[in-house]
């Protein structure tokens, strides 16, 4: 097995082939150099981004990106499971996680701490180490703290894939709105993001209000969150099932559940995102 790659049906690694290894080799090389300085450079210009005309072209532009890479949004325990799910599977045994700085911060300069938080995997971490941009190989034990990290900053787990095809798996991503051009795409349009297998349920009953907290708000960047007579509900369409706004509400007051209409079992599988999908 040359270049491993998942297989979402069969649950296990394949060889991806020359052909899909040396297309997704030439994207990541061009990404950083042209497709995302052109992603921030069409997001900082106001007409494109205020006005109605403006915000219809970008969407036309997102939703004709359909082979770019797209993200599944998932809770920090979600893509824990991923790592070890894809660290028990049988295979080449080289290493299968490289991390390296995020892209989109390469491509502006503009930079969020922690610097190196691309999680690349399988035949994308062959691919990345051979484009001279910083990755180095690490352990499951590594990736996993590096997750940890970020969900305590604030930034969300999204599972990208390229052809929106779960056979083009390739990356965690810990995203953030003020660099992370998928981020700032998906808040503008709707589109290059996708809601994950969980969803956000409250209690209005254990909330402590808006005077006394408030913090599920500020953590939130997908604006899921509304405030009503003091206290704070969710907003179960906007909500993206990355569980933030839970690991910080310190009343308890919120707990992550299955989400009944999970759209994308064909591509990561929710018995794997939810811990009961190990072969």
């Amino acid at each position: 097995m040359s270049h491993a790659g998942f297989d979402p049906q069969k649950r296990k690694l394949r060889d991806i082939g020359l052909f899909h290894y040396l297309i997704h080799l030439f994207y990541s090389f061009i990404e950083p150099k042209i497709v995302l300085k052109l992603v921030d450079y069409l997001l900082e210009k106001k007409w494109l981004t205020t006005t109605r005309w403006g915000k219809k072209v970008m969407l036309y532009i997102a939703k004709a990106s359909r082979d770019l890479p797209h993200g599944i949004v998932v809770t920090l325990e979600a893509a824990e499971n991923v790592v070890d799910y894809l660290d028990q599977l049988e295979g080449p045994e080289n290493g299968r996680f490289a991390l390296g700085p995020c892209l989109c911060q390469l491509a502006t300069c503009k930079w969020e701490e922690p610097l190196l938080k691309d999680i690349q995997f399988l035949y994308a971490k062959d691919m990345f180490m051979r484009l001279g941009l910083g990755y180095k190989v690490v352990s499951t034990e590594e990736v996993k703290a590096l997750l940890r990290k970020c969900n305590e900053l604030g930034y969300v787990h999204a599972l990208e894939m390229c052809r929106q095809s779960g056979k083009w798996l390739f990356c965690i991503c810990n995203c953030e709105p003020r660099v992370c051009a998928p981020t700032r795409v998906f808040l503008l349009t709707g589109e290059m993001m996708w809601k994950g297998p969980e969803i956000c349920v409250s209690d209005v009953n254990k909330c402590m209000g808006m005077e006394k907290c408030g913090k599920c708000i500020d953590r939130c960047i997908f604006d899921a969150n509304v405030e009503t007579d003091g206290s704070v509900s969710v907003n179960a369409e906007k909500c993206m099932g990355c569980g933030l706004c839970v690991s910080t509400c310190p009343g308890q007051a919120r707990t992550m559940a299955v989400r009944d209409d999970y759209e994308h079992d064909h591509q990561v599988p929710a018995e794997i995102l939810l811990g009961s999908g190990y072969a």
